[in-house]
């Protein structure tokens, strides 16, 4: 039997990047910007009009924020706090993975002199970088996994995405040009359904606002509310019952073949994240591991060997 979708969002060209469950019926809700998203959450009011309100129910110890209208600030104007971190996380990064131009040939102007091929009389005594091919910057497609149960704490999810967002900025010092996307996968306890909500954070060409990628790569907000609210209203998804099923995981080897890598969820290891300090260690030591287990260029094994 085929399988049955419903797809929401004004991106559905990300159908090609993200693994599509493999369930009878999945929802689809995909979007260009978080704040495409945080806009048609805030055209719901209070919810009423979804079958299930949690996403403006819950309070600020499950969610990070008191309620939704401080949710869709966050997203609109960033999150502070969350750069912050971030920003302190992404020099530890850039410590252990040193990077810097490539330079490609000698010639009489350059950006690195030889002082012997000068005094031997070398007109070639000059080592020139190639800034066309630094222009051209490979892209790396990275997949940040927002999906956790109930039983993770609003802040392991909060220190997981300051770290995620340091790991993108840290791939971009690394010579590459990074395009980032977050998502949710669902799936039904007791039925044959797959929920998959994801946005695009930064595209590859767009500088990294590491504040508002911060929010959107999986603040307890981000995943508890807005992105909640996307598919509670639809009834198409009222087969994940009150509880609203539980975590998934997309096809990490799919989405390793179509060029993208995934950085797995705080539910994976919960422990890395229960604090800032063990995100910062271990949580980042988790997320890197797994960056380099799927090959990812930004942060290849010889790295992790040295």
């Amino acid at each position: 039997m085929a399988q049955k979708f419903e797809k929401h969002g004004d991106n559905l060209a990300l159908e090609s990047v993200i693994p599509t469950p493999k369930q009878a019926s999945v929802f689809m809700s995909y979007w260009s910007t978080p704040e495409a998203m945080a806009a048609h959450v805030a055209t719901m009011g209070d919810g009423y009009g979804n079958w299930h309100r949690t996403a403006w129910t819950n309070d600020k110890e499950f969610t990070g924020t008191k309620n939704m209208a401080e949710a869709i600030s966050l997203c609109r104007n960033g999150w502070p706090v969350g750069a912050a971190r971030a920003e302190r996380l992404r020099d530890q990064i850039n410590a252990a993975n040193p990077t810097g131009p490539r330079v490609v040939k000698w010639d009489v102007a350059g950006a690195v002199a030889s002082v012997p091929r000068a005094l031997s009389g070398n007109p070639l005594n000059m080592r020139r970088v190639d800034t066309a091919k630094l222009r051209r910057k490979p892209i790396i497609t990275l997949l940040s996994d927002m999906s956790v149960n109930a039983n993770i704490s609003a802040d392991a999810l909060t220190n997981r995405a300051a770290v995620v967002a340091a790991v993108v900025d840290a791939t971009e010092a690394a010579g590459f040009a990074c395009e980032v996307i977050t998502f949710q996968c669902i799936s039904g306890n007791r039925s044959s359904l797959g929920e998959v909500t994801a946005v695009t954070v930064k595209e590859s060409h767009a500088p990294a606002d590491i504040g508002r990628m911060a929010f959107a790569l999986g603040h307890a907000s981000f995943f508890r509310r807005i992105s909640w609210a996307t598919f509670t209203q639809s009834t198409f998804t009222k087969p994940l019952g009150p509880g609203l099923g539980s975590a998934a995981q997309i096809d990490q080897k799919t989405a390793n073949e179509r060029g993208a890598y995934v950085l797995p969820s705080a539910g994976a290891n919960q422990n890395a994240f229960t604090t800032e300090a063990r995100a910062a260690t271990d949580g980042l030591a988790f997320l890197l591991a797994s960056l380099r287990q799927q090959d990812c260029p930004a942060f290849p094994l010889v790295d992790a060997a040295a």
